[in-house]
């Protein structure tokens, strides 16, 4: 007769393997869905950029095309009252424009400053905007010294630094 051993079946042992290889799956299922949330996130604030950029691009398009229709009008007889008054509201619109464009650009200055956006993602596309507008005769003299737009003034210094 041949002695046969049986082995007792440890149940304990098992279903411990058994925790352990479903909290690893667990884990692995955790790791990829944070990774989908990252980059939804990432989609997320690229597309807030986006939004911005565009936001920037149509304001400026609408102070330069109210710019160039002043510019493209006759206001050779400026002693005349009526075109001097049409002159300095078509002027003035510009002016709202312009500053429209400015709050925009400061806003996404201010986003790059505070570390919200990555300065790299951004220095190329807008060192020399900045610092064409910083060093402009138009944003000088309406400021007189009082700089409304920080976040612009101060990103363009640390660009050019």
């Amino acid at each position: 007769m041949k002695n046969i051993i049986l082995y007792e079946i440890d149940w304990s042992a098992i279903g411990s393997i058994l925790s352990a290889l479903a909290a690893i799956f667990a884990l692995y299922i955790a790791i990829i869905q944070l990774k989908g949330i990252n980059k939804n996130i990432s989609d997320s604030n690229m597309m807030k950029v986006m939004e911005i950029e565009f936001e920037i691009n149509r304001r400026l398009e609408r102070a330069q095309d109210l710019r160039k229709s002043i510019l493209e009008k006759d206001y050779t007889e400026v002693s005349n009252n009526i075109n001097t008054e049409k002159f300095n509201i078509e002027l003035n619109f510009y002016y709202v424009a312009y500053e429209n464009y400015l709050n925009s650009l400061d806003r996404l200055c201010g986003f790059i400053q505070r570390g919200a956006l990555k300065h790299d993602d951004f220095k190329e596309d807008y060192k020399e905007t900045l610092c064409d507008i910083v060093n402009s005769d138009e944003f000088n003299s309406k400021h007189n010294g009082f700089v409304k737009y920080k976040n612009i003034v101060e990103l363009n210094k640390n660009w050019n630094d």
